[in-house]
């Protein structure tokens, strides 16, 4: 099968992860990298001998059938305007941020093959929550094509773009919200005298199963937790709420604003 050209523009922590996922899945793709912090892409091409490092040269990235722009919403600007010039016809551009909408990366790349692609960490493990919201002038085949790399990371919902800033909220940086709780209790185990192995099961187990519950029908909030006669949270979870609704609430609005 011949292989998908694709660059990524930007070479921190999601695109490392995207790769991560793609060599992971066996995915038939030919991946180069660019930053402007040349030491950046020269590490993430190291660490993966198939992937080519463009340094800083925007030339060599844009031809590819598809660029990935990983990068701040601070620096999008500057970054379009730098690989727009060696743009393909043919070539889509997905954007990994939040923040800047199609309209500013169409008009910043001067292509109206633009998408938006939001992945979250367990795209490392093919097990992503990842929303996509399609440019308005991509064709059948062009989302096709983007569809059929991006896919086996996990599940690709596609989004009205007005919602990809909730999905940033709540599914990109979500796993930092759970994992500090769940890494809490995985060492509450070791404490209470499980190996690391029993205990990170279990852990995962319960996460898994709990939020399974969230979309089984009749399982409301007041009825799972009167399922279970002992809250040992219950005198505090008012104020954990209220703390988390707060932190989102801020992040959201700084999004949107």
């Amino acid at each position: 099968m011949e292989k998908v050209s694709i660059g990524f523009i930007g070479s921190g922590r999601v695109t490392a992860f995207m790769i991560e996922g793609l060599l992971g899945k066996r995915t038939p793709v030919a991946i180069s990298v660019q930053d402007a912090n040349p030491a950046a892409s020269e590490a993430l091409a190291r660490l993966h001998p198939s992937v080519t490092d463009c340094g800083t040269d925007y030339s060599a990235i844009g031809n590819a059938r598809i660029v990935f722009l990983a990068l701040h919403p601070q620096t999008m600007q500057a970054a379009c305007a730098s690989v727009a010039p060696y743009l393909g016809k043919d070539t889509i551009v997905v954007s990994l941020a939040p923040k800047a909408p199609l309209s500013s990366i169409s008009g910043w790349t001067g292509t109206d093959k633009v998408a938006r692609y939001l992945p979250n960490a367990a795209t490392t493990v093919g097990k992503g929550y990842n929303p996509v919201a399609w440019g308005r002038s991509l064709t059948g085949e062009d989302r096709a094509a983007v569809t059929a790399i991006l896919s086996p990371l996990g599940d690709m919902p596609e989004v009205e773009e007005a919602r990809i800033e909730a999905y940033a909220v709540l599914s990109a940086m979500g796993p930092t919200y759970l994992w500090p709780l769940l890494d809490e209790l995985t060492e509450s185990g070791r404490r209470y005298g499980l190996d690391d192995a029993e205990s990170a099961r279990l852990v995962a187990r319960m996460a898994a199963a709990c939020a399974g519950m969230l979309e089984t029908p009749g399982k409301d909030y007041a009825t799972r937790m009167d399922m279970i006669p002992l809250k040992p949270m219950a005198d505090i979870e008012s104020d954990l709420r209220s703390m988390f609704r707060s932190k989102l609430d801020a992040i959201y609005a700084k999004l949107t604003s």
